[in-house]
């Protein structure tokens, strides 16, 4: 009886991504976009977010949780690495509820 021995596929620069569906990495990429813009909209609203620095003309009021700060801090927070910039106390609620929402997303699909 004569086998033959089964091809190896090269594995390719996403695969990666083969054990889940396009759907299942789908939601993921929009929870954390949607989180992302959550957090950075909660924390322009937010008075705890904003800084009053004194310069010489005058004292001026900024923010430093920008879009990319906070797309920044959800990829931090998925990854459970975290990151320097962090939200205040509002901001700081919200970004916990959107954690779960992820973490529930990328295990309640597998």
């Amino acid at each position: 009886m004569h086998t033959q021995k089964p091809v190896k596929d090269i594995p390719g620069v996403f695969s990666f991504m083969n054990p889940l569906s396009y759907e299942i990495w789908m939601c993921v990429i929009f929870a954390y976009i949607g989180v992302s813009v959550v957090l950075f909209l909660v924390s322009r609203f937010s008075p705890f977010e904003w800084h009053i620095e004194d310069h010489t003309d005058g004292p001026s009021v900024t923010n430093n949780f920008t879009i990319f700060n906070s797309l920044w801090f959800s990829l931090g927070a998925f990854m459970q690495q975290g990151c320097d910039i962090e939200p205040r106390f509002a901001c700081r609620c919200a970004s916990l509820i959107a954690c779960d929402v992820q973490r529930s997303c990328s295990c309640s699909c597998r």
